[in-house]
Parts: structure tokens; C-alpha cells; sequence
């Protein structure tokens, strides 16, 4: 959770659950590599969980309690670089 991509993927999806692409484009000039290895650490640590649909075929990422609960240290974060960065 300490590098600055992570933070942005848990900003994005505060919002509301996003798909790859979508979440690939917010961090513009992401690999989808590193994208891909950022969102199964922030799964397996229990921040997001990925949902699978079959009608459209496609997947998504949303925040699970624990992640939605972490928005407050994110806001936190947000606030102080607004007034002192």
C-alpha cells in the first residue's frame, strides 16, 4: 500500500467498481504489467476483490470493507498535500 500507483488505484475506486481499462487509462502511462501486479498484491492483501461477469464477458474491481475503510487514511493523505505540498 506505500507506493503512490496504489493510492491512486484505491482513489479510483472509491468512486465506484472499474474495470481494467478504465483504471488503466485513470493512471495514464501505466503498464498493464505493473497494473496487473499492483491489483493482485491489493487483492491478496484484502483491499479490493475482482468480480467476474459472464453477460458481457468482462471483469471488475471494487473495494472490499477493509479497502473502503482505508478511504479515510487516503483522505487524510489528500488533505495534507493540499495544504502543505
Amino acid at each position: 500500500m506505500g507506493d503512490p500507483c496504489s493510492l491512486l488505484i484505491m482513489r479510483d475506486l472509491v468512486k465506484e467498481p472499474q474495470r481494467f481499462g478504465k483504471l488503466e487509462d485513470s493512471l495514464g502511462g501505466i503498464s498493464p504489467r505493473t497494473l496487473t501486479i499492483k491489483l493482485r498484491r491489493l487483492e491478496k492483501d484484502g483491499f479490493i476483490v475482482r468480480r467476474s461477469f459472464t453477460k458481457p464477458i468482462h471483469s471488475q474491481y471494487e473495494l472490499t470493507k477493509k479497502g473502503a475503510a482505508f478511504n479515510d487514511v487516503v483522505e487524510a493523505m489528500r488533505m495534507y498535500g493540499k495544504k502543505y505540498l
